[in-house]
């Protein structure tokens, strides 16, 4: 190289011959918009939201961790023949896309995303009231949604064997979720953010916390195969069911009190007559 050559006053017009040795070897890892960054969240940091941001593998990547992308941001990964392994994590971030350059999504369906293996926790939950405080009605059908990256969209559910109890489906279902005596019982839940919909408009929104925090017109439901207290949670005013051929009644306490009432005091009368 030629390098200006100081021989001790202002004029650096001379030069004179240097040798540049590089004592170091960097390995190509990611590239970001033409940009070289030691690991793929370093790059990812420096991705510019609303707009498409180019991502180039130069070795095969195993993630230990999910990835943050900045809001807005959508990241387009050309692999170049290397492999990308999820390893059972995701990219998270508000209103991102994260997609191969053969336009194949990395985030995969909301099935996908709330049966992977690194969900924080899971809670059985009983939906008592939408947003304006009403009880869930029996006339309307209800679906689930999932706040996904800003985004709202619906999951599956699969009924169980129990009225109004659901849980969150690992394989396609079109199940519609109907509440039973004014809630929606729905097991194994993953924390996040979501909202139920009824088709004549109301909706219930609530959130999981990844400490299971509940947040908004839901308790936890302590439920095992053979009964769902779903009522106990939701009102002080006890239910007993009555398995019947044509399915299930409900009778009411009070309603059972009153009918014992009856018969004891036409037993008394009866045995005051015979008395007689």
């Amino acid at each position: 190289y030629k390098v200006a050559k100081d021989d001790g006053t202002d004029d650096l017009s001379g030069y004179e011959i240097a040798t540049l040795t590089i004592d170091a070897t960097v390995e190509r890892i990611v590239s970001l918009n033409g940009g070289f960054y030691p690991n793929i969240q370093t790059a990812l940091n420096s991705a510019v939201g609303n707009a498409d941001n180019e991502l180039v593998l130069y070795k095969d990547i195993t993630l230990s961790s999910n990835l943050t992308v900045p809001d807005n941001a959508t990241i387009i990964i050309d692999t170049r023949g290397f492999t990308l392994d999820l390893n059972g994590f995701t990219f998270t971030g508000n209103n991102i896309a994260v997609r191969y350059a053969n336009g194949t999504s990395l985030l995969g369906t909301i099935r996908e995303l709330l049966n992977i293996g690194n969900i924080n926790v899971r809670k059985n939950i009983v939906i008592y009231n939408d947003d304006s405080g009403n009880k869930l009605s029996s006339s309307e059908e209800y679906t689930l949604l999932y706040n996904n990256n800003g985004v709202y969209e619906e999951i599956d559910i699969e009924e169980e064997s129990i009225p109004g109890r659901y849980k969150v489906a690992t394989t396609s279902s079109n199940d519609k979720i109907r509440s039973y005596n004014g809630n929606v019982t729905i097991m194994n839940i993953p924390d996040g953010e979501y909202k139920l919909e009824g088709d004549n408009g109301s909706t219930s929104t609530f959130t999981i916390d990844n400490e299971g925090n509940l947040t908004g017109s839901i308790r936890t439901a302590y439920i095992n195969d053979k009964y769902t207290p779903n009522n106990l949670l939701a009102s002080s005013e006890a239910n007993m069911i009555v398995n019947i051929q044509t399915g299930n009644n409900i009778i009411r306490y009070s309603l059972i009190t009153i009918i014992i009432g009856l018969m004891t005091f036409i037993l008394l009368l009866i045995k005051k007559k015979v008395r007689n």
